[in-house]
C-alpha cells in the first residue's frame, strides 16, 4: 500500500496528470496538501504534499485504478480473490486509517495535548466520515494482518460475499444475462 500523501511529481507518474494541472488545482485549492521537509545531499528540501483522495473524482478514479493494479501483481497478496470492488473499498479504508493514524501521532507527540487524545480521535474519525469503533476495529484487523499481508489491506476488504466466488468479477457476456434474468418482472430467486 502507497502512502496517502504524494509529490507532484509522484502524481504524475502514477495517474499521469500533469505538473502544470496540478499546480492549477493547488492554486484553485481543490485539494489538500502540506509542506514536509526531507533531507537531500545538498541540505534540507521543503515539498508540496498532496493527499490523492483530495483530487477531483476523475483523478481520484484513475489513483484507485492504479493502486489495484498494483495491489493485484504483487505476488505476496491474496488480492485476486477478491472483485474489484472489495479491493477499492480496503484500499480506501486503508487510507482513511492512515491519515487518522498519522494525524493522532503527531497530536500526541506533543506534550500540551496529553489525555485530550479520545476527543480528538472522535474529530480526526468524524471528519473521514467513520466513527472510533470503526476505527479501532480497521486498526486492530490491519495490525494483526499487515506483517504478511500488502500491509494489512486484505483485512480491510469488505466481509459481505468475501471469498465466495459469486461476487468476483464478470465478463460482460455474463453480466448482461444476469441483467437480463434478474431484471425480469418475475423476479426469479
Amino acid at each position: 500500500m502507497t502512502e496517502r500523501w504524494l509529490t507532484k511529481t509522484e502524481l504524475n507518474k502514477i495517474i499521469g496528470i500533469s505538473i502544470g494541472t496540478i499546480k492549477r488545482l493547488l492554486k484553485e485549492g481543490k485539494c489538500k496538501f502540506r509542506d514536509d521537509e526531507i533531507s537531500t545531499p545538498g541540505g534540507k528540501q521543503t515539498v508540496v504534499l498532496i493527499d490523492p483522495f483530495s483530487l477531483p473524482p476523475e483523478y481520484q478514479e484513475k489513483y484507485i485504478e492504479q493502486q489495484i493494479k498494483k495491489t493485484r501483481n504483487n505476488p505476496d497478496s491474496n488480492i485476486s480473490d477478491y472483485a474489484d470492488w472489495q479491493v477499492r473499498t480496503a484500499i480506501e479504508r486503508m487510507s482513511k486509517l492512515q491519515s487518522i493514524r498519522n494525524k493522532l501521532a503527531d497530536f500526541k507527540d506533543k506534550k500540551i495535548n496529553k489525555g485530550k487524545g479520545t476527543d480528538y480521535l472522535k474529530q480526526l474519525c468524524s471528519a473521514e466520515g467513520i466513527n472510533k469503533g470503526t476505527f479501532y476495529r480497521w486498526d486492530k484487523a490491519a495490525c494483526r494482518h499487515g506483517a504478511e499481508k500488502e500491509d494489512g489491506i486484505e483485512a480491510l476488504i469488505p466481509g459481505w460475499g468475501k471469498k465466495n466466488g459469486h461476487l468476483k468479477n464478470l465478463e460482460p457476456p455474463q453480466k448482461q444475462f444476469l441483467i437480463s434474468v434478474y431484471g425480469d418482472q418475475s423476479q426469479p430467486k
